[in-house]
């Protein structure tokens, strides 16, 4: 049976790491209040693949918090 990436890892490294992805997320859900408050008067663009300047940017947060929660996962020794 697999274990849980909690029960793999050390308990105190595991309590750090998810105090660390709180703080993480909680940046991460300002920024992306941040950007759809100055996008909120913005119509929508409706053609094209890429999608707006809105969503442009909400990719960019998205991709720097995926390597962050890689860089947490290295600092803490998360397997």
């Amino acid at each position: 049976m697999a274990l849980s990436m909690k029960e793999r890892n050390d308990g105190k490294a595991w309590e750090a790491y998810e105090k660390a992805g709180e703080k993480l997320k909680a940046e991460v859900m300002e920024k992306r209040k941040a950007i759809a408050q100055k996008y909120k008067n913005v119509q929508p663009t409706r053609y094209g693949m890429d999608g707006g300047q809105e969503q442009k940017e909400l990719g960019e947060i998205t991709r720097w918090f995926g390597q962050e929660v890689k860089k947490l996962r290295e600092q803490y020794g998360i397997k």
